[in-house]
């Protein structure tokens, strides 16, 4: 079964509050929905806990307009999580580094040695990082259509038929998207020299 694929009797059981159904919805679908906003906003796994705590929360107090078919479902609960995040991301203040406190270091003579207990790969765990920074960097300069189609791909490792049916679009625009994403990822990186 793909994800968010259930019929019509489940459909209407969660509609009708039905707890072992709602239970089984959430763990048949948080692992999904935990690494799909983690590979496509790169949120911390607090935050994306919390974003999906009110996110079932809200599946739970609404359960009177879950939609009873397939296709209304689905856009249902994306419109639903839609909107949890946008709510999330207006609430997020971001700070400048210059106000950022470092709570518990009491000594300001500690020497970055002192906080890095292996120093032998410190340059190749920073240039790690910093490629793998980059590569985050120029996938969010994608378009949506062609990022979207990468992380699923590429991240969450669904074939091209599940893809297809989870953005209701065809195989071969799927491997379009793909190919002329992966060519602008290319492009991208190639402008930062990686």
């Amino acid at each position: 079964m793909s994800i968010l694929e259930y019929d019509n009797t489940f459909l209407l059981k969660l509609k009708n509050w039905d707890n072992e159904t709602f239970n089984k919805f959430y763990i048949e679908t948080v692992d999904f929905f935990f690494r799909w906003i983690k590979s496509v906003y790169f949120l911390e796994d607090d935050d994306i806990e919390d974003i999906l705590s009110d996110f079932y929360f809200k599946i739970w107090n609404n359960r009177d307009w879950i939609p009873t078919d397939r296709i209304g479902f689905k856009r249902w609960i994306w419109f639903v999580l839609k909107n949890i995040l946008k709510d999330f991301f207006k609430s997020k203040k971001l700070y400048n580094f210059s106000e950022l406190k470092l709570n518990n270091l009491e000594d300001d003579k500690l020497q970055i040695e002192d906080i890095i207990e292996d120093t032998e790969n410190l340059f190749e765990e920073i240039d790690k990082n910093y490629k793998l920074e980059l590569i985050k960097d120029a996938i969010h300069k994608l378009p949506d259509i062609y990022r979207q189609v990468l992380i699923l791909k590429y991240v969450d490792n669904l074939s091209n038929d599940e893809i297809a049916e989870f953005l209701w679009i065809t195989n071969d625009v799927v491997r379009q998207r793909i190919s002329r994403g992966l060519k602008k990822l290319k492009l991208i990186l190639d402008n930062k020299k990686l």
